[in-house]
């Protein structure tokens, strides 16, 4: 969310640049916005729909940056070095505050593996280019978003990448004397076009990308068109009560919006007319409409639009490191978070955004804020590419830091397997295996919660000399004849059929172990189970594609473990982790599990109990004190790197556990 000048009057203005006459009510008008914005990370409950805050920030910021730019070019004073160095003076200054405050903050409370991608996230800010990479990390091992203390600059990024594209494209058309309604409503016209398209097929995509998103600040740009060059029809515009009406329904439109959508709801996509629509009427209307010159021009709320840049930019850093610290927020801790970061805003708008933006020494200005931007990105980039400095000294015990990193496949593996075609930056594919390939006899195959057993197994069968193979993808129960879970559009029939192409034409592997977590499986042509849901006639032809794959499997004089009760946390397990400023650090070493647990556990049981040719072996057992979970072990260590994910740590217990069980007897 990229903020406009829109109080020139209080200030010496760019002697470059003339500007639209300040407005109260657009003012209120951000102060909604951000409040929307606000109060949905703080109490995502309270306004579901509080996000479309940033749709209406991008209405007035495209009605506002356009009415400069007309008014400039038509008298002749616009330039492009006067327009960018107004951007940066106004935009730099509360941003850098924001970034250094995030990256001095982690590096006393964040681990390796947080710090780095916050690294990552100050590059994206600094450069203005965090929708991408947050639409790059969309995916399964994606971090929760209220753990990204930068994720709302995605906003910012799509204004900017706004800011550059738009002047240039209406100067050159206004040199040439192309129509710019014809230009600005036919871009308008493709870019919605391509948010309606996409917004079921790439949904992520949708979202962060600009193309699809600059339709709502043309849609303010084609507003401040007409009315700059005065175009409405004149004879309606007469009618006293037809601003009134206009502004009723805006705001209707955007009541409508902040009560009906949900983070579930397809948005932007057509949803998206409502707070765009709703902000076009309100502009449209005027000053002296009833609701804009009582409402919108109250003193409160022109004075949260005055702060509602620092304010966006510094919510979500407090919210998401408290978050990460303490782990859930209390709502009294949430209020007290929002206050604060009002109080931080208010102070920033006047220590640091108004003696920057304003007054003398403008070129001096620029050119260091650049110079410093240029510095917090490096910053950002050495961080990230250092691995998140996991010797930093902090309170952290370095095995901690380990624990949160992946076992990644090989490029051996993958083409021992024939994998090749299935990799792809998005994609969730395991193949590792340990030993020579010649001594391969066992095999885990799976979803991630089997790659999660791989560290701790390939140990205990090291000093036996025995080489152990992982082949798996996220979310893909090891059967052949499943096709994608969890909601993913991913086929998982490919993998586990090249999975079961090798361990079956090859010999030398006897032991084959299936985990994975049998929840939400997408049967192919068969819709969705769910193991708290009612099975129907379903649980039979489940039943019978599974025990097709453990026949074929004995057929071939392979032994078959199954191990399908992976944990399900209700928690992140780095918040039991001792971090500086904790408020309670008595860990939480007691994690309620049953509700999470069992459901799935039964039916596992009823899949795999009765079966004669599996051993079952059960790893939540040996995690657990009764009907809890123990995150850290005796020694302070990670049992579990998320909420449903061994650590190397958890592996190894496991993989003791499972040395002394009777399945592996049955398989030595």
């Amino acid at each position: 969310m990229a903020p406009t000048n829109n109080n020139p009057s209080q200030n010496k203005p760019d002697i470059t640049l003339t500007h639209p006459k300040y407005r109260t009510d657009l003012d209120g008008l951000r102060g909604i916005a951000v409040l929307s914005v606000v109060i949905f990370h703080a109490f995502p409950l309270w306004v579901k729909g509080g996000y479309i805050g940033v749709d209406i920030f991008f209405v007035i910021s495209g009605y506002l940056i356009s009415t400069i730019i007309f008014s400039n070019l038509d008298s002749k004073t616009f330039s492009f070095k006067g327009f960018y160095s107004r951007r940066i003076r106004r935009i730099f200054p509360a941003l850098l505050l924001v970034l250094t405050a995030c990256y001095v903050l982690g590096w006393f409370v964040l681990m390796a593996d947080e710090f780095k991608l916050l690294g990552k996230h100050i590059v994206g800010g600094a450069e203005f280019i965090s929708n991408f990479l947050l639409q790059r990390e969309e995916g399964y091992f994606d971090k929760a978003t209220d753990i990204k203390p930068l994720l709302h600059l995605w906003s910012l990024g799509i204004e900017e990448q706004f800011y550059i594209v738009f002047p240039i494209l209406i100067w050159f058309a206004y040199k040439i004397r192309f129509n710019l309604v014809t230009l600005m409503a036919t871009v308008a016209f493709v870019s919605f076009s391509l948010n309606v398209a996409q917004i079921h097929l790439k949904p992520i995509a949708t979202f962060y990308s600009p193309i699809p998103r600059f339709w709502e600040l043309i849609a303010g740009g084609l507003l401040a068109h007409f009315d700059y060059k005065k175009k409405m029809v004149s004879a309606i515009a007469k009618w006293s009560l037809l601003p009134d009406a206009k502004s009723v329904l805006g705001f209707l439109c955007i009541a409508l919006a902040l009560g009906m959508l949900t983070t579930e709801s397809s948005f932007p996509g057509w949803w998206a007319l409502l707070p765009v629509l709703g902000s076009v009427l309100i502009i449209s209307a005027g000053s002296q409409a009833f609701l804009n010159r009582t409402v919108l021009s109250n003193k409160l709320l022109v004075w949260f639009g005055l702060i509602s840049y620092p304010l966006y930019l510094w919510h979500h850093p407090l919210l998401s490191f408290s978050h990460i610290v303490e782990g859930r927020l209390s709502v009294d801790t949430r209020i007290a978070l929002v206050i604060i970061s009002i109080l931080l805003a208010w102070v920033t708008y006047l220590l640091i955004e108004k003696p920057i933006r304003f007054g003398a020494y403008n070129r001096i200005k620029v050119t260091l804020l650049c110079v410093l931007m240029v510095m917090a990105g490096f910053m950002g980039f050495i961080t990230s590419k250092c691995d998140g400095f996991p010797s930093r000294g902090i309170s952290f015990d370095l095995l901690n830091q380990h624990q949160l990193t992946w076992y990644k496949p090989s490029q051996e593996c993958i083409s021992l397997i024939g994998l090749e075609h299935e990799i792809n930056e998005k994609s969730e594919i395991f193949c590792s295996f340990s030993g020579e390939k010649e001594h391969l006899k066992v095999a885990i195959l799976g979803d991630s919660t089997a790659n999660a057993l791989m560290p701790g197994f390939q140990k205990i069968y090291k000093d036996k000399n025995i080489g152990v193979i992982n082949i798996g993808n996220a979310t893909c129960a090891p059967f052949r004849g499943l096709k994608g879970s969890l909601g993913y559009n991913k086929d998982c029939e490919e993998v586990n059929r090249k999975a079961y192409d090798y361990v079956l034409k090859n010999p030398s592997i006897k032991t084959i172990i299936l985990g994975f977590i049998p929840y939400d499986i997408k049967l192919m042509g068969m819709g969705t189970l769910k193991a708290d849901a009612a099975l129907g006639d379903k649980m039979p032809v489940y039943s019978s594609l599974v025990q097709k794959n453990i026949s074929a499997l004995k057929k071939a004089g392979k032994n078959v473990v199954v191990i399908f009760d992976g944990p399900l946390l209700n928690i992140d397990p780095t918040n039991c982790l001792a971090r500086p400023f904790k408020m309670n650090n008595t860990g939480c070493n007691r994690v309620e599990s049953e509700s999470y647990v069992n459901p799935f556990m039964r039916y596992g049981e009823d899949l795999f109990k009765k079966n004669k040719d599996v051993c079952i072996f059960y790893q939540s057992q040996g995690l657990k004190s009764g009907d809890y979970f123990n995150v850290l072990d005796s020694r302070g260590i990670l049992l579990f790197r998320d909420d449903r994910h061994l650590s190397y740590n958890g592996s190894d217990k496991v993989a003791h556990d499972f040395m002394n069980s009777e399945c592996f007897k049955y398989i030595d």
